[in-house]
């Protein structure tokens, strides 16, 4: 969410004006990485029970799918590239998902509250930069900076982020501290 959120400060800042047509997309395509990072435990959890080749059969449904989606959308334009990404790629991961968590025992509602706090944490962070990016709009040392609206954007969202899970599960602040003092 943080990427659809500064994605054009940072093709501004990192590329030239040559990739700008490219922002939307951008943009687009960090939203639906959300259901690549929920989706990257599956194959393992397959293949934990035996099933590794449901993870092969999984990405070749995808080698399939996507290329005749992507067919179809770029005919319309550089921006359609997207469709694909959040109607075939969105239900194939959906599904996989779907799959995943009735063959291992878990309950779809049980799967869900487990998303809850980073969804909800996500959220507020979300709205704390559109609230800063809104604010910021008549500051012009700020708003005319590219470099300077992205790191406040990402300082702002991460301290929401953070603290909205600091004050409602704060518990995985402690497993992430924990996890840093192993290294």
């Amino acid at each position: 969410m943080g990427g659809f959120l500064v994605g054009e400060d940072i093709i501004k800042i990192l590329l030239n004006e040559k990739w700008y047509p490219m922002i939307t997309v951008f943009k687009y395509l960090c939203l639906t990485q959300i259901f690549m990072a929920i989706n990257a435990i599956n194959n393992f959890a397959h293949a934990a029970q035996g099933r590794p080749i449901w993870g092969v059969y999984y990405h070749i449904a995808g080698v399939f799918l996507m290329p005749i989606s992507f067919y179809f959308a770029v005919q319309h334009g550089l921006n359609a590239i997207i469709i694909p990404w959040i109607t075939t790629f969105l239900f194939m991961c959906i599904l996989w998902i779907t799959i995943t968590i009735n063959k291992i025992g878990v309950k779809i509602s049980s799967y869900i509250f487990n998303l809850i706090h980073p969804m909800i944490g996500s959220f507020i962070m979300f709205i704390a930069v559109l609230v800063f990016r809104d604010m910021v709009t008549p500051i012009n040392f700020i708003n005319n900076n590219d470099i300077l609206r992205l790191l406040t954007s990402v300082i702002i969202g991460g301290i929401a982020y953070i603290g909205y899970q600091w004050f409602a599960d704060r518990e995985f602040i402690f497993d992430i501290k924990r996890m840093l003092k192993k290294d």
